[in-house]
């Protein structure tokens, strides 16, 4: 058996730790929180892209409904004159 070696801060020997302490579970646990968080935070930033692509098609297209409609207006205009 190895003695551990000292804290150099406190010249204490290292506190031991059970494996299946509260505080380990609980480090464990937020460490998973935290990379499910950024996984869902990626999936939201996916998400909100497409719908911003999906909002600029849309916009394109009835820019283009509304100039081809102030075209056919004004070509019958000029076709009643």
């Amino acid at each position: 058996m190895t003695i551990p070696s000292p804290d150099p801060k406190t010249c204490l020997p290292p506190y031991p730790v059970r494996s299946n302490s509260t505080a380990i579970k609980l480090k464990a646990r937020a460490a998973a929180a935290v990379k499910a968080k950024a996984e869902l935070q990626q999936q939201l930033d996916k998400l909100t892209d497409a719908f911003t692509d999906a909002f600029a098609e849309a916009d394109r297209a009835a820019a283009t409904r509304q100039r081809l409609a102030a075209t056919a207006k004004a070509h019958r205009k000029s076709n009643l004159r």
